[in-house]
């Protein structure tokens, strides 16, 4: 009963992981959208292509359909990107402590940060819960002061999550109150894979046009492509200024050739967009980081 309980369970995680993505997937669509000045009436979700959008420009209306696929530098076809796993798990760990720790005066002024393991077990979204319960409970037992620093590598048994997924957590005082100005972070999330190489988005483009001819795609005035890096933690300023990415490469120029797309974006989250194919210079939207 109980494997059958534990298979039912991860079946419920993967779907409430699949209904996040789609949600994510409109909300950046909707984003790259606005910010290239359409007007939005209706996005519907699928799946082959991702979106048909509804939009009008300048008087125009226009029904497009939008695949939407992530870049994430460290990306492999068959692990997929750890360091965005990671972010995500992050992220849902870090909503637990914000919702536990509201309703725990004595850790107002306690902030942490959390290091993962390297190497073994990988953690999923399943586990998010009772990692944010164990490390709430580690910030009561081991209070700390006001300015006072205090880490953690020794787990004890009653914390069998933290032994298995983390290397360290650092307990700081900040002498403020955390809930909304300290949060928790995580040092593997926030310092993962940085960096855009022109070979991986034409690998991505290539895949993308051997699936896109067997797609429903309708009635739709146009078919695009886009590509979107969230910003943090997949491009970061440590990579190269977009301009000197290499987008003429000729790797690049034979993928975007081969394609079955009217259109292909690049678009890092709120920060550039750059139109691939057929081609338009890079906009700027706010001051990189």
């Amino acid at each position: 009963m109980k494997a059958m309980d534990t298979k039912a369970e991860r079946k419920k995680a993967s779907e409430r992981a699949t209904k996040r993505q789609k949600r994510m997937e409109r909300w950046e669509t909707r984003r790259f959208l606005e910010s290239l000045g359409y007007r939005v009436t209706a996005l519907r979700s699928g799946e082959k292509p991702d979106t048909i959008a509804y939009v009008s420009k300048n008087g125009v209306k226009q029904k497009i359909g939008i695949e939407h696929t992530g870049y994430y530098v460290d990306a492999t076809p068959k692990a997929g990107s750890i360091a965005m796993d990671l972010y995500n798990l992050w992220t849902l760990i870090e909503k637990g402590i914000r919702r536990r720790v509201s309703h725990l005066p004595e850790l107002k002024h306690t902030t942490g940060l959390v290091r993962f393991k390297k190497k073994g077990s990988r953690p999923c979204s399943s586990h998010a819960s009772q990692i944010a319960n164990e490390l709430v409970s580690l910030a009561l037992d081991c209070p700390v002061a006001p300015n006072e620093e205090r880490v953690i590598s020794c787990f004890p048994n009653r914390y069998p999550s933290l032994s298995t997924y983390l290397s360290e957590v650092t307990l700081h005082g900040t002498g403020a109150v955390t809930v909304n100005v300290w949060p928790w972070d995580c040092m593997n999330a926030r310092g993962s894979c940085v960096g855009l190489d022109a070979g991986k988005v034409a690998a991505i483009i290539n895949k993308k046009n051997a699936k896109s001819a067997k797609y429903t795609w309708g009635n739709v005035d146009e078919r695009w492509l886009l590509i979107a890096a969230p910003g943090y933690p997949a491009v970061k300023s440590a990579g190269p200024d977009p301009q000197y990415m290499g987008w003429k490469s000729a790797e690049l120029k034979a993928a975007c050739r081969a394609a079955g797309f009217d259109r292909i974006f690049f678009w890092e989250n709120g920060l550039w967009c750059k139109e691939i194919h057929p081609g338009a210079p890079i906009v700027e939207k706010e001051q990189r980081r």
